[in-house]
């Protein structure tokens, strides 16, 4: 509650006259002049019957008429120029349609996931069934290897076949060997050959 003057001239203020400043009790005087308020004059204004030395709203952007209640006030000082309303104003010019206001209303959402980035599955992969491969044989002295895998990974052939009279074999090569000249294998199956006996040879390669 104020019982004297209240003075904010030249403040830079905009936006309308608040209608609360109605609730004051103003015994002397009141200046919101040389601002940049806009808009009519509230009504409530003309609740400071008791102020008589000044009242200043000029050079602002304020339009429409003056209210009833304030321009009764005018009767109320003793000097014309305490009172000063309309220099600088556009009063009984209609004000322009105010633009309507976007007032933001807080919403209470629920918050978005963040969309979560998944591992991309891995392919199938196609890992080739090994071929069962079989135990190696092992053809034992005086014997050649017979036999081979076939397409359908099986050991076929006639296995480890006897070294002819003549022919030596260690079981690691797929033929028997020729003694040579010099040497002979008497009978089947050997593994090494030997020299001829005194007053024998052989002359096969």
């Amino acid at each position: 509650e104020m019982s004297s003057y209240l003075s904010l001239e030249s403040n830079k203020l905009s936006s309308t006259i608040p209608t609360q400043l109605g609730n004051l009790k103003m015994t002397s005087s009141f200046s919101l002049q040389s601002n940049s308020l806009s808009y009519e004059i509230p009504t409530e204004l003309g609740n400071f019957q008791g102020m008589t030395y000044g009242f200043y709203l000029a050079s602002n952007k304020l339009c429409n008429e003056v209210p009833t209640q304030v321009q009764a006030l005018s009767s109320n000082f003793y000097y014309a120029q305490t009172w000063d309303i309309t220099t600088g104003n556009s009063i009984d010019t209609a004000c322009p349609t105010p633009s309507p206001t976007a007032t933001m209303t807080p919403t209470s959402s629920s918050p978005t996931m963040a969309p979560t980035t998944s591992r991309p599955s891995p392919l199938p992969t196609s890992v080739p069934t090994s071929v069962p491969t079989p135990a190696p044989t092992t053809c034992g002295p005086g014997t050649y290897q017979d036999f081979h895998v076939d397409a359908q990974g099986q050991l076929v052939g006639s296995g480890c076949p006897v070294c002819q009279k003549g022919t030596f074999g260690d079981g690691t090569k797929t033929f028997c060997s020729t003694c040579g000249p010099g040497k002979i294998a008497i009978n089947q199956g050997a593994a090494a050959c030997e020299y001829c006996p005194n007053g024998k040879v052989n002359t096969d390669p």
